[in-house]
């Protein structure tokens, strides 16, 4: 796997490639002074999976993420960005993005993100999953046929984004793992969904398209 960071701050920069060091085959670094010198810095890496940063929203456009997914379909791309409005995070998912992290993220959901990408699946950390469920919870109040998650549901939700298993969710909010599979069930019944995949996609269809 090769690993290549698109960010224009050194601390980010620093920062990724320290966490993905041993947990890729390779972690290369872009010029990042347009949109063509990350274009061709792609193509020479031949990259696997890239880190997005949008910090510096004059390069990285969602103009220039469409044109990356376009051209590079196989390219598996994590964006990382603080935390803007839930409309900012619903173009990046339309694009086709596989993760997206947020400035605060710890490196154990950097590992899980990496993870979830090399099982083919996507995975959005805790913070934004949060933020777009609660979009969703408002969204919900203005439609008579709305679908209503509990509280509970809402962190559940969470937890299984993260890629929690029922015992784990159970053992951090200190509850048995059957109260943990119930209320699993009911969301996913709910949302009319059966994988941890699906929950996901399906907040964010449900509530930004």
């Amino acid at each position: 796997m090769v690993v290549v960071v698109a960010s224009n701050n050194t601390l980010i920069k620093s920062g990724i490639q320290h966490i993905v060091t041993g947990l890729a085959t390779d972690v290369a670094e872009l010029v990042c002074d347009s949109s063509t010198s990350i274009m061709l810095g792609l193509e020479e890496n031949r990259a696997s999976v890239l880190f997005f940063d949008k910090s510096n929203t004059s390069i990285f456009t969602h103009a220039l993420l469409k044109e990356i997914r376009i051209k590079y379909g196989d390219l598996k791309i994590i964006v990382i960005s603080d935390l803007n409005a839930v409309t900012e995070i619903s173009e990046s998912i339309n694009i086709g993005i596989h993760a997206y992290l947020t400035y605060d993220c710890s490196q154990e959901e950097i590992e899980k993100a990496l993870a979830h990408l090399r099982k083919g699946e996507t995975f959005f950390c805790s913070k934004v999953l949060s933020k777009v469920l609660e979009f969703d919870a408002a969204e919900a109040n203005n439609s008579c046929a709305a679908i209503q998650l509990t509280q509970r549901e809402v962190e559940i939700a969470n937890y299984i984004a993260e890629g929690n298993t029922n015992k784990q969710i159970a053992e951090i909010l200190c509850i048995s793992p059957h109260t943990v599979h119930s209320h699993r069930k009911s969301l996913m019944k709910k949302l009319g969904v059966s994988s941890a995949s699906d929950v996901t996609r399906y907040v964010f269809k449900k509530g930004l398209i």
